[in-house]
């Protein structure tokens, strides 16, 4: 695949790990075809840091945010009593980055038993599953290949309606709004040192 942006995006991609190892590694794949570039836990690595703090400043260095939700809550944070995966989409609707979210369908997507979370996990799942769907228009897969195709078809529509947005923007008289326009695309654009 083509590039679909002129500088590299960063794009965090969020998700439990154990049971989702696949699926993580088929969009990590989607997003180099598009030389766009992933940032996930597979390739952090160690530092004196907490790992939560770790991973919210990953979060943070991001442009775009991929949430991958299945049928697990995932590793919770003993101060927080939420899972890693929903702090990190908190900080990512925090700092105002973009979110775009993929949840399975449960009816279609097969997953085995040992992946599926009972009791308070599966409650806290349920909510935040719920809050995903509240908050935004939410893409539900039914196979790796199915994931992989509507993560590529989400992006391209995203960067599509950002560019058809700065252009629409970019035509102005006033140097001064200009000027603050293409500060905030070099902002949100921006390519930070140590990628």
């Amino acid at each position: 695949m083509a590039s679909i942006v002129e500088s590299p995006l960063r794009v965090f991609v969020s998700s439990t790990y154990e049971d989702m190892v696949d699926y993580r590694q088929a969009v990590i794949n989607a997003l180099n075809d598009l030389e766009i570039i992933p940032r996930a836990m597979e390739q952090f690595v160690s530092s004196p840091d907490k790992a939560l703090n770790v991973v919210l400043a990953e979060v943070r260095r991001c442009q775009i945010f991929i949430a991958l939700v299945a049928m697990r809550y995932g590793s919770i944070h003993k101060e927080t009593g939420k899972s890693y995966s929903e702090l990190e989409y908190d900080e990512a609707i925090k700092n105002g980055i973009p979110v775009l979210a993929f949840v399975i369908d449960e009816n279609e997507c097969p997953i085995l038993p040992k992946f599926v979370d009972i009791g308070e996990e599966a409650e806290k799942l349920k909510t935040f599953k719920k809050i995903l769907d509240s908050q935004r228009y939410t893409s539900r897969f039914r196979s790796m290949d199915n994931l992989k195709e509507l993560v590529v078809r989400a992006l391209k529509n995203y960067i599509g309606s950002e560019s058809k947005k700065t252009e629409s923007t970019s035509h102005t008289t006033d140097p001064v709004l200009d000027y603050k326009i293409g500060a905030d695309a070099f902002k949100r654009f921006l390519i930070l040192p140590g990628i």
